[in-house]
C-alpha cells in the first residue's frame, strides 16, 4: 500500500501522538514487534511439536493391546527372553502360582509380553507347551513350575 505525501502528513501526527517525537521510537517499536513475532513463532513451533507427540501417542494407543488387570500394555523389549523362558522366570519369581491373566500382566510389567493382536492367546499356547513338557503344572486355575521347569533358568533375569 503506497502512501501519498498527503496521507503521510495525516498519519505522521497520529504516530507522533502515540510514539512521541523521538526519532528512534519507530525503530524500537519495529524491533519490539519483530521480537514478539519470533517469540510467538517459537511458541507455535513448540505447540506443534507437542501436538504431533500427542497424535503419535493416540495413534499408538489405538494399536496397543488393552490393559490387562489394570496393567497398561507395553511393547516387548529388545532384550526380552524367549516367551517360554519369560513365563518360567515369572512363575519362578512367584512360587505361589499365578493365573494366566496374572502371568500376562507380569509379562507386560516387565516389558516381555508378546506382540500381536492376541497376546493372551500366545501366553496360553506357551503355557500349554510348558505343561506338555512337564515344566509347568496347573492346579486350581493357577500355574506353577515343576522342579524340572526351573532347570536351565538363570539366577537373575532383569
Amino acid at each position: 500500500m503506497a502512501n501519498t505525501p498527503d496521507q503521510l502528513q495525516t498519519i505522521l501526527p497520529l504516530i507522533q501522538r502515540f510514539l512521541g517525537t523521538d526519532p528512534d521510537a519507530l525503530t524500537r517499536t519495529q524491533e519490539q514487534i519483530r521480537a514478539e513475532i519470533e517469540q510467538y513463532e517459537r511458541a507455535l513451533a513448540q505447540s506443534r511439536a507437542q501436538l504431533a507427540a500427542i497424535e503419535r501417542l493416540v495413534e499408538g494407543a489405538k494399536t496397543a493391546a488393552p490393559p490387562i488387570n489394570g496393567v497398561p500394555a507395553a511393547r516387548r523389549t529388545i532384550n526380552a527372553p524367549p516367551m517360554r523362558s519369560a513365563i518360567r522366570v515369572v512363575l519362578r519369581d512367584n512360587g505361589a502360582g499365578l493365573t494366566n491373566d496374572e502371568i500376562l500382566a507380569e509379562l507386560f510389567r516387565r516389558g516381555w509380553a508378546p506382540g500381536g493382536k492376541t497376546p493372551k492367546n500366545t501366553v496360553n499356547s506357551r503355557l500349554s507347551d510348558l505343561m506338555h513338557d512337564h515344566d509347568v503344572i496347573k492346579e486350581d486355575g493357577r500355574y506353577r513350575l515343576t522342579r524340572g521347569g526351573e532347570e536351565g533358568l538363570p539366577q537373575t533375569l532383569a
